[in-house]
């Protein structure tokens, strides 16, 4: 079978990533379990709406949630492997599970990686996209926003041999500048604290929460 285009969406374990030999140093991880709806309600978990918590002291600059779902609650926890490392954030993680009297036995347990170091989209006739292409946050995981915006500049490059990408390196970037930012020493700690104090002024919530949807 032959093709004129290869595409690489095949999330954070890419093997097309793999094949073009690119690094993949740099992922965030995350670890959650799924509870019996039943069980989450009688813990005093929100299922009506999904709901994010965060904990510097726990997850750096990452987060926990609880997503709601028809079969089953996702409680689970996410962070950059630069801000908070794989064996650190597993004991967190079962840390934070005791303040709903939860352990890993009372739901099934998951564990899984996402990409964060992007190395470029575009490599002749083989492109990148998503997590494949590394362009989660490094510092949230959060990556459908960019998954979804990198998979429409891909489709416009393959179509318009002309066309090239500015929004995709941007949004690379972005992530990079607002990590150094927060990996600078003292700095990082203090913005981490006083986050969830700035985030009550509604004009910064607002921005904040568009820069990080997008």
């Amino acid at each position: 079978m032959t093709a004129d285009h290869l595409i690489g969406a095949d999330g954070a374990s890419s093997r097309v990533r793999r094949l073009l030999g690119l690094p993949r140093d740099h992922w965030a991880t995350g670890w959650q379990i799924r509870l019996d709806p039943d069980l989450a309600r009688e813990r005093g978990i929100d299922l009506n709406r999904p709901s994010v918590w965060f904990a510097p002291h726990l997850f750096g600059a990452g987060y926990g949630w609880a997503f709601p779902g028809s079969d089953a609650l996702r409680l689970g926890c996410g962070a950059s492997s630069r801000s908070v490392g794989m064996a650190e954030l597993k004991r967190s993680f079962f840390t934070w599970l005791t303040r709903f009297n939860l352990g890993s036995g009372d739901g099934r347990l998951e564990v899984g990686t996402i990409g964060c170091q992007y190395s470029g989209h575009r490599f002749g006739r083989v492109f990148l996209a998503g997590d494949a292409a590394g362009l989660a946050s490094p510092l949230t995981g959060e990556g459908i926003a960019q998954a979804l915006i990198s998979g429409r500049e891909v489709a416009r490059e393959m179509v318009d041999p002309h066309y090239r990408s500015a929004l995709i390196p941007e949004l690379a970037a972005r992530h990079r500048r607002t990590e150094e930012v927060l990996e600078q020493k003292g700095l990082g700690h203090v913005l981490y604290e006083l986050a969830p104090l700035l985030l009550r002024w509604p004009a910064l919530r607002r921005t904040t929460l568009n820069r990080y949807m997008a």
